[in-house]
């Protein structure tokens, strides 16, 4: 579900000002231009706007000259600065059962973001998406996101540990030694998604961030019915059509059974949100469309194929539908409005 405005916790600006001010940029004037009052960082808890947050980064980084300032973003975070989230993983005993809880309490840091474990990949895949209003670049947000992902990865297990693969769909000519050495793992450009390939195996390993009277306190809190409110059957149905639609085989029918339920049950699930299975399946797409197109290299028979189309022709046809242009036209226009900015 795609809300009109999703909103973040002033948390994920930690360490802003001092990395715009090493680029000897002026922080304050570019909160101001976000319509972000610099106070509100003062309330790591206090909520902003996700697009204005997208904006910001995407400005900084830009004037900063520094493709990498999202990532560069994410070293400022750590499980201490994500609230309910970060106490939340604190009393699970291994990294798995430390991340699923993530995955559930998402929320509570990012309404928009949406992250998944996809066991579909030749491996253990977390993958990351975002589900907002406005169709902007979400690139610096998404080098943040798998930034943190990262880094808290490394604090539960071993500070020398690295994935396998770290997978991003954007492509930075010349830089990719410049990030594997910013993320230590090697990192691939030009993906079909954005994500960190991991072995499964990690998830068994104890999670040396973890504490006994968390895990306690937690428990305590589950029984008595006052934790927060975990992932909805909304954002798992859009993780799913995210997983299943390049096979051609994402139906309500085959999300339900993923999920354990009947799809009657489904759809009475999604009309308490208010939704509907083809109205989400239309906002992924839509959602994923902008940003594989965007990537200019990517062939738009390509982009049919991992949105679920069986021709780039009943895309073309799709696409001129929802957006009124054609695809190539619209990159174009994408093109154009990066070139100005």
């Amino acid at each position: 579900m795609v809300r009109s405005q999703t909103l973040i916790r002033a948390a994920a600006l930690s360490g802003f000002s001092e990395l715009a001010d090493s680029f000897g940029l002026a922080p304050e004037v570019l909160l101001g231009e976000a319509g972000i009052d610099p106070g509100w960082l003062a309330d790591p808890d206090y909520r902003i706007p996700v697009r204005s947050v997208c904006q910001l980064l995407e400005r900084s980084a830009l004037l900063a000259a520094a493709p990498d300032f999202g990532l560069r973003l994410s070293e400022h975070t750590n499980l201490q600065r994500l609230g309910w989230l970060g106490f939340l993983t604190h009393g699970k005993a291994t990294v798995g059962e430390a991340f699923l809880a993530t995955t559930r309490y998402q929320h509570l840091h990012n309404e928009a973001s949406n992250i998944w474990l996809d066991n579909t990949a030749g491996g253990a895949l977390i993958r990351v998406e975002f589900f907002t209003a406005a169709q902007m670049s979400m690139r610096q947000m998404t080098e943040m996101t798998i930034g943190v992902i990262l880094l808290n990865f490394r604090d539960q297990i071993d500070p020398r540990w690295a994935p396998r693969l770290v997978c991003f769909r954007h492509v930075v000519p010349g830089l990719t030694e410049r990030y594997q050495q910013l993320l230590g793992a090697r990192v691939q450009f030009g993906a079909d998604y954005d994500g960190i390939l991991f072995d499964a195996a990690d998830f068994a390993r104890p999670n040396v961030l973890a504490r006994k009277s968390d895990g306690e306190f937690v428990r305590q809190m589950q029984e008595a019915g006052t934790l927060p409110n975990e992932q909805n059957i909304v954002d798992l149905t859009q993780q799913l059509i995210c997983t299943l639609l390049p096979n051609e085989t994402c139906t309500s029918s085959v999300v339900a059974d993923a999920l354990s339920i009947s799809r009657r049950t489904l759809h009475r699930q999604l009309l308490q949100h208010k939704v509907n299975f083809s109205s989400l399946l239309e906002g992924v797409r839509r959602e994923l469309a902008t940003r594989h197109i965007a990537q200019a290299n990517r062939p738009l028979g390509e982009v049919a194929s991992l949105l679920g189309f069986r021709s780039q022709s009943d895309f073309s046809n799709w696409f001129r539908h929802h957006f009124s242009v054609s695809p190539s036209a619209w990159r174009k226009q994408a093109r154009a409005s990066a070139s100005i900015a």
